[in-house]
């Protein structure tokens, strides 16, 4: 084995080189004990060095046939790494290190392995950075899987019988558990806590109480006196749900604490003087799930604190900024393991409770910090001048964190288009250009539903004959209810509510007509309006077509309602589908967004039961500066949508409910005119993709025959998928091969779908942005992106976070 490392280095010396050369022209690069002497020996065994006579040494051709044999573990190691390769190629040394870590677990050593691709040509390294032969990798994988299958078939693993000196690493097959799981070559921490991360900075892993105290005892930085470093690097890992570990570094130092042996107690305790410190500066990166686990877990309120990401907003003007962005905008090397270990956590829910740790997660743990430590003088270089009002933006920002569940703080920048911001920093250095949110003003002309109501109805309505404590809350009241030889009802906040306190007291045909006699004409939908009102009266008719029944929808005009979208609404040109259930507000918000748009475009409201624009010849003041257009019948709806484009050129239409296939087809013909379209229609988006009648306004759905290799190719994939995400099994899921594939047919009529909250939770909306990947995830059994964006009513202050539905 020490000559296979040793011929490894000189071959990686060589290769830089490029050419053949002298032992002597290498020899400071090949990084090894043995003599000159002893080296030219070693390498005289050789099968991929020659020696010449005049001693110059050059790198041989590899062998013609591209087989490497399963019983061949360095070679088997190799294709199992290739294999994990193909879903993010590495560009440096230090990233291929620990995605050589994370899946081999050291069982090879990295200068023998990384001598063993570049010899058989399935990557170059030039110039610092590697250049990969994807073709060959993936032709070389193949071949192997094929080769596995068949080994497998026929016994044993052959790599039994094998005599090497060499670690032995699962078949290709098995590949995907080195990934995920943590096997027997797991790093014991016991054995080593201590270890160079740089020739500047050490790393000390702590595990105990007594490891604690003594690492507070021996670094004066714990004390948080006025010597010492001015600023230190913070983060967490296993945040918010528990407090898994604590990493804080400066310049020479970085410490990891495993809160979980420790105690998150008595570890925020012992770190309280440092975090809590006026004198030192914690540096972090995006605290919100941070501040909530230390509050949470440690009792523990930072104080004195400075969120990189706020600095990142504040001098580039980028909203949520990932740690390696902010690496990026700060020239400063990036963090080799980030997008592959976020990977890891997100297939992965409780990652960091588990015990005992790979080497690789550790070492993941501390770069966080210890790449914060690298970007802290270039950070404090760019604050300079804003110092104060970043820690106060970031104080505050713990603070709302953990008032609201870790959730961000947003606003809305008006000087910017109308980008989304964080609220804290935005208050305190521009808060005229900011939307902030605020407590909307409801109008729901509810008297005037209530007024043509018989009389004998209203006895528990405000000034009626009813006691108090039994009047009705008009302001929440949904529907109103009217059916003959029934008693009367509504409801008020999801409960059915009784409008007499007679059980005698039914709804009689006199009563219905009186109704009647007050709304304008019925239309073909057995829907009607009111006059000068947002009301809307559906009527339920008999066998001889007489009224038996009538629904009255109250209407409501909420201003402030759409503040939620602003970025969406008055920031951009796209295309908005609200979808929800009935009740969920769906026309509520759809009005104000037309209100909103009509400041500025020329707006059309297709209006087929006057729900936006209320009923009678002159739209309702709700709807603002928009014009309106009626529709005869629902069966005219799409008919009136095209001729809204053909005749009166709006740069933007509104339809309040699409639920019918010429519908669509009128939406997508109106969108490849050009026309913006804010409409509505039922259900989330799950549901809208199997509805084979609406699913055209997300692209709509097709099914393909693939062929056997492509359908193969496809169940693998899946299973894969399968395999990383389903962690409430030890079982394996089966690679069932189906050659039929559905799949999306087009791009999507809507660029954004907003999914409204269930009845009552009017203010909790999930965004998708990219409707065209969220349906591709659906379709392939994944889930997708979302916001999720909440307004406070009592104060209108806006908050989001990011889900996965």
């Amino acid at each position: 084995m020490d000559h296979d490392i040793e011929i490894a280095k000189a071959f990686l010396a060589l290769s830089q080189v490029g050419k053949p050369c002298a032992i002597d022209k290498i020899w400071n690069n090949i990084g090894t004990s043995k003599s000159k002497k002893d080296m030219l020996s070693i390498l005289t065994g050789s099968e991929r060095i020659s020696i010449s006579n005049e001693g110059r040494l050059s790198i041989l051709p590899p062998p013609v046939s591209q087989h490497h044999p399963i019983e061949d573990p360095l070679k088997s190691s190799m294709i199992v790494l290739l294999d994990k390769l193909q879903q993010r190629f590495p560009q440096n040394k230090s990233e291929l290190k620990i995605i050589v870590r994370h899946v081999l677990q050291d069982s090879i050593d990295f200068n023998v392995l990384l001598s063993e691709m570049l010899y058989y040509e399935y990557a170059s390294f030039q110039g610092g950075k590697f250049q990969w032969n994807r073709e060959r990798i993936k032709s070389v994988v193949t071949m192997m899987r094929a080769s596995t299958t068949r080994a497998t078939a026929v016994g044993p693993n052959v790599r039994n019988s094998v005599h090497s000196t060499r670690a032995q690493v699962p078949s290709i097959v098995a590949n995907d558990a080195l990934a995920t799981t943590r096997d027997k070559n797991e790093w014991e921490t016991s054995r080593k806590k201590c270890w160079n991360i740089s020739d500047e900075t050490s790393c000390l892993f702590v595990d105990t109480l007594e490891g604690l105290r003594e690492a507070i005892r021996s670094d004066p930085v714990f004390l948080a006196g006025q010597t010492g470093p001015r600023f230190v690097a913070l983060d967490c890992e296993g945040v918010p749900a528990s407090l898994e570990l604590v990493q804080i570094g400066y310049s020479s130092k970085i410490y990891v604490f495993d809160g979980q042996k420790i105690g998150p107690q008595k570890l925020c305790e012992a770190l309280r003087p440092l975090l809590t410190s006026l004198h030192i500066t914690k540096v972090i990166h995006d605290l919100h799930k941070d501040a909530v686990a230390l509050s949470q877990h440690g009792n523990l309120e930072l104080a004195n604190v400075l969120d990189s990401q706020l600095l990142m907003e504040l001098h580039f003007g980028s909203f949520n900024a990932g740690f390696n962005k902010l690496l990026e905008s700060l020239d400063v090397p990036l963090h080799p393991s980030k997008g592959f270990m976020q990977g890891k956590m997100g297939s992965t829910p409780n990652y960091w409770t588990k015990r005992p740790f790979a080497a690789s997660d550790l070492e993941y743990a501390a770069m966080d910090a210890y790449c914060l430590t690298r970007a802290i003088n270039k950070l404090g270089e760019l604050a300079y001048a804003d110092l104060s009002s970043l820690k106060n933006a970031s104080l505050e920002r713990a603070k709302n964190a953990v008032s609201n569940e870790g959730r961000r703080a947003i606003c809305f920048d008006a000087s910017r288009n109308y980008h989304m911001a964080s609220a804290e920093l935005l208050r305190l250095v521009s808060p005229s250009d900011g939307v902030f949110g605020s407590i909307h003003k409801v109008e729901s002309e509810v008297n005037d539903a209530i007024n043509i109501l018989p009389k004998h109805f209203k006895e528990r309505f405000p000034n009626g004959d009813s006691e108090e404590g039994t009047i009705l809350d008009v302001s929440n009241i949904r529907d109103i209810v009217i059916d003959s030889s029934r008693k009367p009802q509504c409801w008020v906040n999801g409960r059915r509510e009784f409008l007499c306190k007679s059980p005698d007291l039914l709804v009689t045909d006199e009563d219905i007509q009186q109704i009647v006699h007050h709304l304008g004409e019925i239309g073909h939908d057995n829907r009607a309006g009111m006059n000068g009102t947002l009301h809307r009266f559906s009527v339920m008719r008999g066998r001889d077509d007489s009224i038996t029944g009538i629904t009255i929808r109250i209407g409501r005009n909420i201003t402030g309602m759409a503040e939620l979208l602003m970025d969406i609404v008055l920031g951009s040109y796209k295309s908005i589908l609200f979808l929800g259930v009935p009740g969920s507000g769906k026309t509520t918000v759809v009005r104000e967004v037309t209100r909103l748009l009509a400041e500025e475009a020329n707006v059309v409201v297709v209006d087929t039961s006057n729900e936006i624009g209320g009923d009678g010849s002159r739209p309702h003041k709700s709807i603002g500066l928009a014009r309106r257009m009626m529709v005869k019948s629902l069966d005219l709806q799409s008919q009136v949508m095209i001729e809204c484009v053909q005749n009166h050129t709006p740069s933007c239409m509104v339809i309040d409910e699409i639920g019918r296939p010429k519908e669509v087809e009128a939406a997508r013909t109106v969108r490849q005119r050009g026309v913006r379209i804010i409409a509505s229609a039922h259900g989330n988006l799950r549901e809208l993709v199997g509805n084979k009648e609406l699913n055209g306004l997300i692209g709509g759905l097709e099914t393909v025959t693939m062929g056997d290799e492509m359908a193969k190719e496809e169940a693998k994939r899946k299973m894969k998928h399968a395999q990383a995400t389903d962690t409430n099994t030890n079982e394996s899921p089966g690679c069932v091969v189906n050659k039929n594939k559905t799949q999306r047919r087009s791009k999507p009529t809507f660029d954004v779908v907003v999914e409204l909250g269930a009845q009552g939770q009017f203010l909790d909306w999930r965004v998708v942005h990219d409707v065209a990947d969220a349906v591709d995830c659906i379709l392939d059994g994944r889930k997708y992106r979302a916001e999720r964006r909440f307004q406070d009513p009592s104060s209108g202050a806006m908050f989001l976070e990011y889900v996965k539905d």
